[in-house]
């Protein structure tokens, strides 16, 4: 192959490997679930102490760890806390997300405002939760069922924002 035919396949190859993501992000997703129970545990139960459990570490080298064991769950690899022994067997229908940063140091509320909203705090719009978005774009499952569902103290993080109190 010439220097010349190398370039222009290298340059082809390249123009259409974009062309499936482009096709992707056009086609409508397809969900299965119908319902989602999202458990926030803001200022809760520790990571290491429940859904990824670490072994104790050594306090020496200030490894953080756990004191309590963990036990295998119905995925392969994954395991809970012992003290969680009877969600082991569902955690195939369970999506822990095990770990999350962010770029404002020591800023809980920024963090935890991102992670309702998918957005940074911003001055001027309140933007809805994620809860709320859903309610809004599917409704309610049953007629006499609420769409979205807040237990627990309300604050704007978790709010309708400015779709308003109807998708609360």
């Amino acid at each position: 192959m010439k220097r010349r035919e190398f370039i222009a396949a290298s340059a082809s190859a390249a123009a259409l490997s974009g062309l499936g993501s482009v096709a992707m992000a056009n086609a409508p997703i397809k969900g299965k679930a119908e319902h989602v129970i999202s458990i926030w545990l803001g200022g809760g139960m520790g990571a290491i102490d429940t859904f990824d459990p670490k072994l104790l570490g050594d306090p020496s080298t200030k490894k953080a760890g756990s004191y309590y064991k963990g036990v295998d769950t119905a995925v392969p690899g994954v395991q809970v806390c012992e003290h969680l022994s009877q969600l082991a067997p569902l955690m195939d229908r369970v999506t822990a997300v095990r770990t999350v940063n962010h770029a404002v140091i020591d800023e809980h509320a920024a963090a935890t405002n991102f992670m309702h909203t998918g957005r940074p705090v911003s001055g001027t719009v309140v933007y809805p939760s994620v809860g709320s978005v859903i309610a809004h774009e599917r409704g309610a499952a049953d007629e006499g069922a609420p769409p979205y569902v807040l237990i627990g103290y309300p604050n704007v993080t978790r709010g309708p924002g400015f779709l308003g109190a109807r998708d609360s």
